[in-house]
């Protein structure tokens, strides 16, 4: 997972680093749910349970495929929207 922009900037990092330190609990919530629809614990291996934060003045976060596996995504090009549903 990355993240980047000024909400994650007390987030702890191992020194010299960008990465969250292992242990760190990690929730993913879309913005108006009850409950998160992905959480673990930080840790060190890439693609698994590893998160970076990354430099950036804009809030980003790429959370790789596991929004897929909780909602269905539909893409409006033309609005320049996204809507989740989540899936059953």
């Amino acid at each position: 997972m990355q993240l980047t922009g000024k909400l994650f900037a007390d987030v702890p990092v191992k020194a010299d680093s960008a990465e969250v330190l292992s242990g760190t609990d990690v929730s993913v919530s879309v913005s108006g749910t009850l409950r998160p629809f992905w959480t673990f614990v930080a840790g060190t291996s890439k693609s698994d349970d590893m998160v970076v934060i990354r430099e950036g003045a804009r809030s980003f976060v790429n959370c790789a495929v596991q929004a897929f596996y909780a909602f269905t995504i539909i893409y409006d090009d033309v609005a320049g929207t996204m809507t989740f549903v989540p899936s059953s």
